[in-house]
């Protein structure tokens, strides 16, 4: 089971890999994102939700596209950005972790979260399966004219005259 879980990661990151080195070769660096292509949208969006910046930190943007400086990194990658008169931007605080890694912790949280609410439904199934078998046996111990609730009160009563 840890092996296969270990090929997966490996093949994943390399997968990861290969995908936002392709997209990043066609990334349009100064283009207003609702006009940008495919790539370029699918990259922000990504990087913007996971809060990251390449796949293994800003780094990455040097060795994709050598045209990419430290002060222009995609928009997505940034804390924040400073934008100048003439439409380029700069980007002085780049997200710091990669976003396999980003993503790794995001599925990794949301599988802990699916793993505990599982144990504890399987819990209170097996409480309520314990209690009925619980109800059942007890109903079942009782002498039949005592096994039903609704006889008892005229019973006493009965008895009682």
């Amino acid at each position: 089971m840890l092996a296969a879980l270990l090929t997966f990661k490996s093949v994943f990151r390399d997968a990861m890999t290969e995908n936002f080195t392709r997209m990043a070769k066609k990334y349009e660096i100064s283009t207003i994102s609702s006009m940008a292509n495919k790539e370029t949208q699918d990259l922000d969006e990504f990087q913007t939700r996971f809060g990251c910046c390449g796949v293994r930190g800003p780094d990455d943007w040097e060795a994709w596209r050598p045209d990419i400086t430290k002060l222009s990194y995609p928009r997505s990658c940034c804390t924040r950005t400073i934008s100048t008169l003439d439409a380029i931007y700069s980007c002085p605080t780049p997200f710091e972790q990669g976003c396999l890694d980003s993503f790794s912790n995001s599925v990794l949280t949301r599988l802990l979260m699916m793993t505990i609410l599982s144990i504890l439904l399987d819990l209170a199934l097996a409480y309520i399966g314990l209690s009925l078998a619980n109800y059942y046996e007890l109903e079942t111990s009782l002498p039949r004219n005592q096994g039903s609730m609704s006889n008892r009160p005229s019973q006493v009563y009965q008895n009682q005259i």
